[in-house]
């Protein structure tokens, strides 16, 4: 088990994050540099998504042009993989090399959704450090004065930094591969512990710690009453609303009742009402949602991210409505669960951060 917990904890991770470049080709130009630089002469395949960007072909190609030797994948080919999408301030081309992520080089470029306008407002997002560990961390959530955290082939119960006395701990080994990028989802109700990581459950109590992790592919416990199914070698789940990344429960509008507003696998942020109707409420807003409340007795938020940044947003009818500005951290936020975002930083390592909600009044 600790072999397994070591070859995860070993990945390196090098990010370069320019100002952002003034065009596409000027991003393009220098993210080829820096992949030949990365690759030192090997051959390599290239993966240019999502197929249906309207960039791609154009990504594709200019890539193409400027690294040459390109092959089919297979063995003894570095596999590097090229994702486009877009965060709160740009436009984002985010290249990994090596099936391991080797390196990772994140390049800004274009405007981001900040330039279709979001609301000026009194809510203020403030991201504050919980727990940081150079190590991945796939889930985590606050429990009596420290976090829970799941890790590669580990689950603990952390009240400190790495510098700290030895946490609880149970160890566990997956079935099967965790997928590029691993999704996690930890919960803790009236002091019992519920972890899922592809092909691991682990269920005990917190305070003394019995928490014990077993093989399995039962439903995951995604928000207080809605269960999914991770498909498998996979980062999102089926559900009754479709291909999604993440779900969560919130109040809906007067007199429509509690509602699911979901991020779903196309790029969409939808709204899911219990009679069955649904609303497109955003594109390419995000991947990532949790829920944020700005002050005691105010409403709740939706907390989303594509990136390096979160923006916290009113859900209407029809649309999100950003407010406030949007709050940014050191890399790349790589998943938000409930109010906590966990963050990929290449000198930090991994991030967990309770996002908070001031309200100016």
């Amino acid at each position: 088990m600790a072999g397994k917990s070591t070859a995860f904890a070993s990945l390196a991770l090098v990010c370069c994050l320019p100002l952002a470049a003034a065009t596409l080709e000027d991003a393009l130009t220098d993210l080829a540099r820096r992949i030949r630089t990365a690759v030192r002469g090997e051959v390599i395949s290239l993966e240019v998504r999502p197929a249906a960007d309207p960039d791609r072909d154009r990504v594709a190609a200019q890539l193409a042009r400027a690294l040459g030797r390109l092959q089919a994948p297979g063995d003894g080919i570095t596999a590097v993989t090229v994702t486009l999408s877009k965060n709160l301030e740009s436009r984002l081309i985010v290249a990994e090399v090596g099936p391991d992520g080797r390196a990772v080089f994140i390049h800004p470029f274009g405007g981001g959704l900040r330039d279709a306008g979001a609301a000026e407002g009194p809510v203020l997002l403030e991201p504050r450090l919980l727990y940081r560990s150079p190590g991945p961390i796939f889930a985590a959530v606050e429990a009596a004065g420290g976090v829970v955290l799941l890790r590669p082939g580990i689950i603990e119960y952390r009240r400190g930094d790495e510098s700290g006395p030895e946490p609880p701990r149970t160890e566990f080994v997956p079935v099967r591969p965790l997928p590029r990028d691993p999704r996690g989802v930890v919960t803790i109700e009236s002091g019992w512990v519920r972890a899922w990581l592809d092909s691991v459950r682990c269920s005990g109590t917190l305070d003394p710690w019995t928490v014990r992790c077993a093989q399995g592919d039962s439903l995951w416990n995604l928000a207080p009453g809605v269960e999914a199914r991770l498909v498998e070698g996979r980062n999102f789940f089926l559900h009754p609303a479709g291909q999604i990344f993440n779900v969560v429960r919130m109040a809906g509008r007067p007199g429509a009742g509690m509602e699911l507003v979901a991020a779903h696998t196309d790029g969409s942020i939808r709204r899911h009402g219990e009679g069955g109707e649904e609303a497109v409420l955003a594109r390419d807003a995000g991947t990532e949602i949790g829920l944020v409340r700005t002050c005691p007795g105010s409403e709740e938020l939706l907390l989303s991210s594509d990136g390096g940044a979160l923006q916290a947003y009113r859900v209407g009818s029809r649309a999100l409505i950003p407010v406030g500005r949007p709050a940014r951290v050191a890399g790349m936020v790589v998943a938000v669960q409930g109010g906590l975002a966990i963050v990929r930083d290449p000198s930090a390592g991994y991030s967990v951060y309770r996002i908070e909600a001031r309200c100016d009044r």
